[in-house]
């Protein structure tokens, strides 16, 4: 990304968006706008989205205690040109910097321990699809969608029901854990079983 804007002095602004977020380029330009004087992405590092504080501490956050704010990816995160620039700097490659469990939230860790920059929240990238024609939303999540739609005969759909789907929990966390799947997944998953591992070997 670096060696793009290295080759292209035009690109002020990197955004990373959900497949499933919409973004409205006129409710943008009128934020951009309306901050010009604040904003300057060529001379300034700036990382900007809705922000999200762990309640508490959780295992794909590794237990850390600290309130680092972080961005929702479906509401969007923009980066200016200086901070991808500077972090192309920091980053090394190093396979060790692994960015997969949460990406939002290791990126935002990363970006606050390499540069001392913390999360901008920004209020009009929203969570929710705006009610009324007033709202400024620059993005925002369309409603949920699976990308396999049933009965269409598609091969990723009969690859999925050929696929024996295991989600194994210990005792202690049985019923919170399986409830949040059902509520989130578990219906993209044609065939999925819930097994519960005792507490005893």
């Amino acid at each position: 990304m670096g060696d793009i804007l290295s080759s292209n002095e035009d690109i002020d602004w990197v955004g990373i968006l959900d497949e499933n977020t919409e973004l409205n380029l006129r409710v943008l330009g009128e934020y951009v706008k309306m901050k010009q004087g604040e904003l300057s992405p060529k001379t300034t590092s700036l990382f900007m989205g809705h922000e999200l504080t762990d309640e508490e501490s959780t295992i794909i956050h590794h237990f850390s205690s600290s309130e680092l704010r972080y961005p929702d990816t479906q509401a969007g995160i923009f980066l200016s040109r200086k901070l991808v620039l500077d972090l192309q700097e920091k980053y090394t490659g190093d396979p060790s910097l692994d960015f997969h469990i949460d990406p939002a939230y290791e990126l935002t860790d990363f970006i606050k321990a390499q540069l001392g920059i913390e999360l901008t929240n920004v209020k009009e990238l929203c969570l929710r699809e705006p009610k009324k024609a007033g709202d400024k939303c620059i993005t925002y999540p369309r409603h949920p969608y699976s990308c396999i739609k049933r009965g269409d005969g598609g091969e990723q759909l009969k690859m999925l029901e050929s696929v024996y789907t295991i989600v194994s929990t210990c005792q202690q966390y049985h019923n919170t854990r399986v409830e949040i799947v059902k509520k989130t997944w578990a219906d993209l998953i044609p065939n999925l079983h819930f097994i519960r591992l005792t507490d005893k070997v």
